[in-house]
């Protein structure tokens, strides 16, 4: 009897920069990928480790991925689930492979320096995950929000301007 072990279809690449749509949209680089297998220690408390413990035993596909987030304040390394992620991101970049030791050894600097989170100094997900790839810290979402700002302000100083002034009567 021949038992064939599935594999995960994987959906990004070592290397590549994904986007998760939202209000804010949250981008990540994608730095590893691994199967992880479930355990369960003494007390009944699941682990995961990377070792297969059974012939064609069912492992859970993970992507170990760089960000950066407000309540981290810093970026760092972090595992997600591989299915999960998948429904709720999309591939924003894929860059070619000669560049993806680069983009890995940047990842690498960014999270040994804790570079600490912030719009205004462009330290953001966007914007260091843009870096990455391009050197340029550009911020889209900043940008788009300080230029809704500047605008919103002269609607409001236009609308004002055309409401009808009141006289003041000289006694």
């Amino acid at each position: 009897m021949y038992i064939e072990k599935s594999t995960h279809e994987w959906k990004y690449e070592i290397g590549d920069r994904t986007l998760e749509p939202g209000v804010f949209d949250h981008y990540r680089a994608i730095i590893q990928r691994q199967i992880f297998y479930r355990r369960y220690d003494a007390w009944g408390q699941p682990f995961y480790t990377a070792e297969e413990q059974f012939f064609g035993e069912q492992g859970e596909p993970f992507y170990r991925t760089f960000d950066t987030t407000l309540s981290r304040g810093y970026p760092a390394y972090s595992w997600i689930n591989a299915a999960e992620f998948e429904k709720t991101s999309g591939l924003d970049f894929r860059p070619p492979a000669e560049f993806v030791p680069m983009v890995l050894a940047k990842a690498q600097v960014c999270v040994e320096q804790q570079v600490p989170y912030s719009v205004l100094k462009q330290t953001d997900c966007d914007s260091l995950t843009r870096w990455l790839y391009t050197n340029e810290r550009w911020n889209r979402q900043l940008a788009t929000t300080v230029g809704g700002l500047v605008l919103t302000t002269l609607v409001f100083a236009f609308v004002d301007s055309l409401k009808p002034q009141k006289r003041r009567r000289r006694s």
